[in-house]
C-alpha cells in the first residue's frame, strides 16, 4: 500500500511555504516562493493578488517535484491573517490589490467610527479595537476603490475574504468560498460569540454580506482540489486557519497558561485561555499601544508585541515578562480549584499582568 502524505501549505507576507509531510508527521519535501511588497504611498501596503496565488502554485509544484507522484491525503493552509483580496465571481480574477495587514488606508476612516463612539460596539461584538489593522475597513476601501466595486458587490458579482478563503476558491477551482473561524476573528466583522457576521458591523463597515465567503472551522473537509499544476484533482481541503492561530495549535499549547511568541514580520504572544471568554479593556489591537491583547474566535489573547520597527529590547522584555507570567498560570493548576475557576483565575492574572505592562509602557514613553 502506497503512504500518502499531507500537503502543508503556509502562505506568509514575503513568500509562501510548503511542505510535503507523511503519516508519521517527517519532512519528506519542501519548497518556497518569494512574494514581493508594495508600498504606493506611505503607510500603504500591499501585494499583488495574482501573483500571490501564483507563488503557492509554484511552491506546490515545486515541492511535489521532489517526490515521485506522492499519494495525498490532505491538503492543509496557513495564512497570513487580516489582509484581504477581492475578486470577480465569474472570471475568477483579482479585482484589486491584496491589501496587507500592515496597510494603513483605512486610518481616516477608522478615526470616523472613534467620533461616532462605535469603539465599544466593536470591543464588545468582536474583541477588537478599531484599528486599520483589521479587515473590515481594508473590505470597504477596495469596494470603494474598485471601478463599480459597491455596484458589482450589491449585485453579486463580488467576492471578497482573507486570503484562506481566496486559496480556497483558486484550489477548488472557484467551486467554494470559504474562510475558517480565526480568519474570520481577525476581520472586525464577526460576531464572536455567534460565530457569524454581524448584520450591523456590516452595515457600518459598508460591506454587503453577499461578497463574504462562509465562516467554517478550521479543521473538516471544506472542498477538493481541481487539478492545478502537479496537484491532482480531488485531493480533500482539510483545514484552513490563520498563521498565528496554526503556532499556537502547532505547539500544542492548548492548556491555559502555555504562551507561544512569533518573531516573524511581526511579532506577538498568543495564550489560549480554554472554554470561557475573557474581554481586556485595555490596548485591545491597538499596535500604537505598544500591547495587543486581542480576542479571538477559538478564545486566544495576544499578550503584547511589536513589528520589526520597533525595538528588539521591548520585545525581548515582553517574551521574559510572558514566560515569567506562565510560571505563574502553571502555578495555578495545581491549587484545589475547579476547572472553570482556574481558567477564570488565570484570565484574571493575565488581565492584570496587561495592565502593569501597558502602564509600565505608557510611562516609559511620557
Amino acid at each position: 500500500m502506497q503512504d500518502k502524505f499531507v500537503l502543508a501549505i503556509d502562505q506568509g507576507t514575503t513568500n509562501t511555504k510548503v511542505l510535503l509531510l507523511d503519516r508519521c508527521g517527517r519532512l519528506t519535501a519542501r519548497a518556497s516562493s518569494p512574494l514581493a511588497i508594495r508600498y504606493p504611498q506611505p503607510a500603504w501596503v500591499e501585494q499583488d493578488a495574482e501573483a500571490l496565488w501564483s507563488s503557492v502554485t509554484e511552491a506546490i509544484d515545486d515541492c511535489l517535484a521532489q517526490v515521485d507522484h506522492p499519494a495525498l491525503a490532505a491538503i492543509g493552509i496557513s495564512n497570513q491573517r487580516e489582509s484581504v483580496v477581492i475578486w470577480d465571481r465569474d472570471s475568477g480574477r483579482a479585482a484589486g490589490p491584496c491589501v496587507v495587514w500592515q496597510c494603513r488606508r483605512s486610518a481616516d476612516f477608522c478615526e470616523q467610527l472613534r467620533h461616532r463612539g462605535l469603539e465599544a460596539l466593536l470591543r464588545e461584538r468582536t474583541g477588537l479595537a478599531v484599528d486599520p489593522l483589521f479587515s473590515a475597513g481594508k473590505i470597504r476601501w477596495l469596494l470603494d476603490n474598485i471601478p463599480d466595486g459597491r455596484l458589482k458587490a450589491e449585485a453579486g458579482q463580488l467576492c471578497a475574504g482573507t486570503v484562506d478563503s481566496w486559496l480556497l476558491w483558486n484550489l477548488t477551482g472557484g467551486a467554494v468560498h470559504a474562510c475558517d473561524a480565526t480568519n474570520a476573528s481577525r476581520t472586525q466583522l464577526l460576531d464572536l460569540r455567534r460565530l457569524a457576521w454581524d448584520e450591523e458591523l456590516l452595515e457600518i463597515f459598508g460591506v454587503p454580506s453577499q461578497v463574504l465567503p462562509k465562516v467554517s472551522r478550521s479543521s473538516g473537509i471544506l472542498g477538493e482540489s481541481t487539478a492545478l499544476g502537479r496537484l491532482p484533482a480531488g485531493v480533500p481541503i482539510a483545514s484552513l486557519i490563520g498563521d498565528s492561530h496554526a503556532a499556537l495549535f502547532g505547539h500544542a499549547a492548548f492548556r491555559p497558561g502555555a504562551v507561544k511568541a512569533t518573531y516573524g514580520t511581526g511579532s506577538s504572544l498568543m495564550t489560549a485561555f480554554g472554554a470561557i471568554m475573557l474581554m481586556a479593556q485595555i490596548g485591545v489591537g491597538d499596535p500604537r499601544q505598544g500591547a495587543s491583547y486581542t480576542l479571538s474566535s477559538i478564545t486566544a489573547v495576544v499578550l503584547g508585541g511589536t513589528s520589526l520597527r520597533g525595538g528588539r529590547g521591548t520585545f525581548v522584555g515582553t517574551v521574559l515578562g510572558a514566560l515569567l507570567l506562565t510560571e505563574v498560570l502553571n502555578a495555578v493548576s495545581f491549587l484545589n480549584l475547579s476547572e472553570t475557576y482556574q481558567y477564570v483565575f488565570q484570565g484574571a492574572l493575565i488581565l492584570v499582568a496587561a495592565l502593569i505592562y501597558s502602564t509600565v509602557r505608557r510611562r516609559a514613553a511620557a
